[in-house]
């Protein structure tokens, strides 16, 4: 009796252990996911650059027609307008993310006054590193407060 109460006791402490590492590997893998998503977030065209690799796409619709911009192009634009002024005001989110081994997606919520934009971002980590390979986005008009 005592002898198994030994080796649950042992068993269990195995187990915590276990479910401690995978934990803390789990929570390292998101944190790493997050770092190119926080760099979209900044909005700097130099973050976006670091934060995408460069034969990645954007895909939105716009009158039931699918429009595809070549991220060097959504970076140009971005700074385009950052030459005319800051950025608007917005509250911005990741609101999930999910890995699988070497890819994962995560959805971006940004709000602002007037409208509501939902960011779908597919990630794979190559080299080491993650980096967004594509992003798809709807947008939503919020009726004003």
């Amino acid at each position: 009796m005592k002898r198994s109460i030994v080796a649950v006791a042992g068993a269990i402490v195995a187990l915590s252990a276990f479910v401690s590492v995978n934990a803390a590997r789990d929570a390292s893998e998101r944190e790493a996911v997050e770092k190119p998503l926080k760099m979209y977030l900044s909005g700097e065209p130099e973050q976006l650059k670091q934060a995408f690799h460069p034969g990645a796409t954007m895909f939105y619709a716009r009158n039931d027609s699918l429009i595809a911009v070549p991220i060097p192009e959504y970076i140009a634009r971005v700074e385009e307008s950052r030459a005319k002024g800051p950025p608007p005001k917005r509250v911005e989110r990741i609101a999930q993310v999910d890995i699988s081994g070497t890819s994962a997606v995560a959805r971006i919520e940004l709000e602002y006054p007037q409208q509501k934009l939902t960011d779908y971002m597919s990630l794979v980590k190559y080299g080491g590193e993650w980096r967004i390979v594509n992003k798809i986005f709807s947008r939503e008009s919020v009726a004003a407060k």
